[in-house]
């Protein structure tokens, strides 16, 4: 008896088809979108963990790159000091070397 084989395929991950169809834009707004998550449950383990994470997806684009630094830094504000200065630590660790932010 033959057996039938499957021809579907698994949906991409969201982050995996714009990433690399070189699609800064929408992968910015993932990108700005996982960190507003963490940032709106107040889960500032998980922020940080994705901050470092995230850049380092290999050929993560760097304006996607730059604009979820810059949606953490507009959370800073609002943040307690302590958890401020933890966030800031990541992300000097994460951009130093690199130019994402510029005047």
């Amino acid at each position: 008896m033959l057996q039938a084989r499957s021809t579907h395929k698994p949906a991409p991950s969201t982050n995996n088809s714009p990433r690399k169809a070189g699609d800064a834009a929408s992968t910015g707004r993932i990108l700005e979108t996982i960190v507003d998550l963490c940032y709106e449950t107040k889960d500032f383990k998980a922020l940080k963990e994705n901050i470092v994470m995230l850049p380092k997806r290999r050929g993560q684009l760097k304006a996607a790159t730059k604009k979820m630094v810059k949606r953490v830094m507009s959370f800073l504000p609002d943040m307690e000091h302590n958890t401020k200065l933890d966030i800031i630590d990541t992300l000097l660790k994460v951009t130093e070397g690199k130019v994402y932010i510029q005047s």
